[in-house]
């Protein structure tokens, strides 16, 4: 188990099947069954340099009071990196300070940031974290290789982007305002981005960041959700300037509010197009059900009525309730996004490539679409893919079984083409 009882490497048993890797959560060695688990959830998949593959996921255990969040290592070929950590694992900020992160980067030298939450009792904040490829705390960012922004009373981090200066921004929210604050590349809060520390998108409702990106002219981007009336959300994004400050040439006085569908609507990630373009990928809901979707927005903060219809596509014909998680942009601008879709029995990753007009791409697996169920009575989410030099993909999903109480991680590797792709692991 892990340090502190808990969660740990022997927590885990790691079967390799073909193209998929599961990862099934066994137990700890304070007891705590798979079934004890309250939830599981997949955060984001990156691709070192040397074809490694770090992963984040946090979860909760009904013994154990808080969140662990852990990263995993993982060969080429799928086993568990023994280099890495312990034995290719490594539980984030262990202890008695719950920490949820979900956001994770690679810097340039293949070093981990992860971005979350950070709560030792009683003030969560907004946090950082920078972790050696070997799975070693850096010492020289932050305070052990932590760095938090102290906020409000009750701040969620939910993602991370790396400027190429080396400074860290964490996305996600506090005290109801959408809010992005910017750690230096030693860890020291940035006092001087957005108001004394943290950059704020205040609405007349209470808001969240659920991703950020930062363009080449060093602005930041924020998406996420605004709520329209209490009850129901919609697409929210801001600029900021680099020193924090709204960008007023985007949207209005640097914010964007759109409502896709009549219900609910969530944008969880956004990647950056060469032109300044902005797309963005989430969820609708009419009413009748949630629909994974991917809308582009102008330079200006405006719906591109050149993508799609309108400047936005539904992309799940599949199943009642959908949504649009991970993204990724190849370098010739077809997009691929990953996510869930459910009908009546059983929910699967999906996974869908996209041309710059927003069409399916019909090179792409099956008419630009590539789904995947572990077996009948699972759950399985798409959570997160990285594109590899090669432009195959590693797609990072979380499943569940009711039947027998069984919860874990999925790890799937696609080709350029979209064809299942054996690890080489398997038995």
């Amino acid at each position: 188990g892990g340090e502190d009882g808990g969660i740990g490497p022997d927590s885990f048993e790691l079967v390799c099947d073909e193209h998929v890797v599961n990862i099934t959560v066994t137990g700890t060695s304070s007891g705590t069954t798979a079934g004890d688990l309250f939830f599981l959830l997949a955060g984001a998949v990156r691709i070192q340099s040397d074809g490694k593959i770090v992963t984040s996921a946090f979860n909760l255990f009904a013994d154990e009071p808080g969140l662990n969040s852990f990263l995993m290592c993982f060969t080429a070929d799928g086993r568990l990196d023994s280099t890495f950590a312990d034995q290719g694992f490594l539980l984030v900020a262990p202890g008695s300070a719950d920490w949820e992160s979900a956001g994770m980067e690679l810097t340039p030298s293949d070093d981990i940031v992860v971005g979350g939450t950070f709560d030792p009792g009683g003030l969560s904040q907004l946090a950082a974290a920078r972790i050696t490829s070997a799975g070693v705390y850096d010492s020289s960012f932050g305070t052990g290789g932590v760095a938090l922004a102290g906020l409000g009373l009750a701040a969620r981090g939910m993602s991370v982007a790396l400027q190429t200066d080396g400074a860290v921004l964490v996305s996600g929210e506090d005290s109801g305002d959408a809010t992005v604050a910017r750690f230096t590349s030693a860890g020291v809060l940035d006092t001087s981005f957005g108001a004394g520390g943290p950059a704020r998108a205040t609405f007349a409702r209470d808001s969240t960041a659920y991703d950020v990106a930062v363009q080449d002219d060093g602005k930041v981007v924020i998406v996420g959700e605004v709520s329209r009336n209490g009850n129901t959300e919609d697409f929210m994004l801001a600029r900021f300037n680099p020193d924090g400050t709204p960008d007023t040439t985007f949207g209005a006085a640097g914010q964007v509010v759109s409502a896709l569908s009549s219900d609910d609507n969530t944008a969880y990630s956004v990647v950056l197009q060469q032109d300044g373009k902005l797309l963005v990928a989430g969820t609708a809901d009419s009413g009748s059900g949630a629909q994974a979707i991917l809308a582009r927005f102008t330079e200006g903060g405006a719906l591109d009525t050149g993508f799609g219809t309108a400047g936005w596509v539904p992309l799940a014909p599949i199943g009642l309730s959908a949504m649009g998680a991970g993204l990724a942009l190849r370098a010739d601008g077809r997009a691929l996004v990953v996510g869930g879709s459910s009908d009546t029995a059983q929910e699967r990753v999906t996974i869908m490539q996209l041309m710059p007009d927003g069409s399916l791409d019909p090179s792409f697996a099956a008419g630009g679409i590539y789904t995947q169920t572990v077996v009948d009575s699972v759950s399985f989410f798409g959570a997160d893919l990285d594109i590899a030099c090669d432009g195959s993909l590693v797609v990072l999903g979380a499943f569940s079984d009711e039947v027998s109480q069984s919860v874990g991680l999925s790890l799937l590797k696609l080709s350029a083409a979209g064809a299942p792709i054996s690890w080489g692991c398997s038995p």
